[in-house]
């Protein structure tokens, strides 16, 4: 049975435990926690290493020698709960190789997080079930930063295996749209690499969809309607070749095929019934590129801002869809707008369910909103912040 030695040092005052092997990272932080070697403060730093030979544990990686000649691993500011980021922490690169960018950029991707940070695996991984087991693996080995390339599709689908842990999700903006990474300043690659490395971890919400089959994570959006003919009649190749150019192409068809369809929305005690061609639930910022979802959204208002581009009628929704653009669209009564922590959805006909880009399951859904759920790192202070009570 082979121990490891886990040093807990702050200034000059250094404590140690021994601890199992086999434990995952956080457990054995916990278990110098339980210790008797008092609780830790701002500015803690964990060592980990053999008893005997001051080797790194394996599920660790490659980590970098700290001044007291010993591997070490920086987890968490315990009073803010925040995750400390270093040039040493354990960090994955994942990306979506059918993504508009994902192959071409992989390559230089890996060279140049290579030389900046502590790269202990990179992938490419070639279905949603693989990514989320490289996630998940990545976890249980004590990897807290996580390179993500791809759409937001991609993103939102990384968030969901990210939930409520330790990891820390950076974007690479390897999509088409990249609304998200646009809305927390992040730039496209390469200029992305220098606010991935400075960047510091912001707890974000997140939105949720609920329905028969499961459960899905959406950063931006989930929508009903339009955008899923818009999804369908958009090809990998025009995606590629024109980015946002590609969306116009198909609107007009994808309005002519798209029929209107009975809603209903329940919240708060309240039942709001109508006809529409789309409806938009938003948590992030962005809805689109730069548009905005609605004036005041941010990603950390805990709030979900549902609404719909007009009525069933073509002037409703040009109308609405218009004012969209000035962010004035929530005034308009036949948007139907509200702002909730959960709705839930149901249509006639069923509606598929667009995820961020993606088509998953269809309604009836309860949406919902996860404060707080998501360690995010930002390219510049993400406006809004936690609200005040």
């Amino acid at each position: 049975m082979t121990w490891f030695t886990v040093y807990v040092t702050h200034i000059d005052c250094t404590m140690r435990a021994s601890v199992h092997e086999n434990l995952p990272v956080a457990e054995l932080i916990s278990a110098v926690m339980t210790g008797d070697i008092g609780r830790p403060v701002i500015g803690t730093r964990f060592l980990v290493c053999h008893t005997s030979t001051q080797r790194v544990p394996p599920y660790l990686g490659k980590t970098r020698v700290s001044s007291q000649k010993m591997p070490y691993y920086e987890t968490m500011d315990f009073l803010s709960g925040q995750p400390i980021m270093t040039r040493d922490t354990p960090t994955y690169i994942v990306v979506n190789p059918f993504s508009r960018s994902g192959r071409d950029a992989y390559s230089d991707v890996v060279r140049a997080v290579a030389e900046q940070m502590n790269l202990v695996g990179d992938y490419l991984p070639t279905s949603p079930a693989e990514l989320t087991a490289i996630i998940q693996s990545g976890l249980s080995r004590g990897v807290v930063r996580f390179l993500v390339g791809g759409g937001d599709g991609t993103l939102s689908l990384a968030a969901h295996t990210l939930l409520f842990s330790p990891g820390v999700l950076g974007v690479l903006p390897l999509g088409t749209g990249n609304t998200f990474a646009s809305s927390i300043g992040i730039k496209p690659w390469p200029h992305s690499l220098a606010a991935l490395m400075a960047g510091t971890p912001e707890a974000f919400d997140v939105g949720q969809v609920k329905t028969s089959l499961g459960t899905r994570t959406f950063l931006n959006s989930a929508t009903l309607g339009i955008s899923e003919q818009l999804v369908k009649l958009l090809t990998a190749e025009e995606k590629r070749r024109l980015k946002w150019g590609a969306w116009p192409l198909h609107v007009r068809r994808a309005l002519a095929e798209s029929s209107p369809f009975h809603i209903t929305l329940e919240y708060h005690g309240q039942v709001d019934s109508f006809r529409t061609r789309q409806l938009v639930v938003a948590k992030g910022r962005n809805l689109a590129g730069p548009i905005f979802s609605t004036p005041n959204a941010d990603h950390h208002d805990q709030t979900l801002h549902v609404f719909s581009l007009g009525s069933h009628d073509w002037w409703s929704m040009v109308r609405v869809a218009s004012l969209l653009l000035v962010g004035r669209h929530i005034e308009d009564v036949s948007a139907h707008y509200c702002a909730v922590k959960e709705v839930r959805v149901t249509t006639d006909p069923p509606r598929i369910i667009d995820i961020d880009g993606d088509l998953w399951d269809s309604t009836p859904a309860v949406f919902g909103v996860l404060p707080r759920a998501l360690w995010v790192l930002t390219g510049a202070s993400v406006s809004g912040g936690p609200k005040s009570e």
